[in-house]
């Protein structure tokens, strides 16, 4: 009994030491790429919230990335005085949004974006000296 909720903890503790990751060692922080497309989810959660983006390149190929972005209460706490809220970002809508490119070439950490209504948007938390704006 005790070596099968051994096994049980190891595993979860593995699941999340991987959900939550520093961001250099996931993402390029030394450029900048930028997409755009239509919003098909979001996930406001903790301890990183996301948002998947159906972009077309040039040649008509579809492909949908994946926006990784702080967890929820960083982002409550830190929005309001950004001037946005979570409320801006609708499931449907065109969105350019800029940031560092995932190591695995599929996803995207959110630094900025502008919204279909022409808001900008520019991520700044003040704690996290490597996610200043740019």
């Amino acid at each position: 009994m005790h070596k099968v909720v051994l096994l049980l903890a190891s595993a979860f503790l593995a699941g999340a030491a991987e959900s939550h990751h520093s961001v250099p060692t996931k993402f390029d922080t030394s450029s900048e790429y930028t997409i755009r497309g239509i919003i098909k989810a979001i996930r406001w959660v903790n301890p990183h919230s996301s948002m998947d983006i159906e972009v077309t390149n040039e040649s008509g190929n579809v492909k949908t990335m994946r926006v990784e972005m702080n967890a929820l209460d960083t982002i409550r706490r830190f929005s309001g005085k950004m001037g946005f809220s979570t409320d801006d970002f609708v499931i449907g809508d065109v969105i350019t949004i800029g940031g560092w490119l995932g190591r695995d070439q599929h996803r995207l950490f959110f630094r900025y974006a502008t919204l279909a209504s022409g808001k900008k948007i520019v991520w700044q938390s003040g704690p996290d000296s490597d996610l200043a704006a740019p």
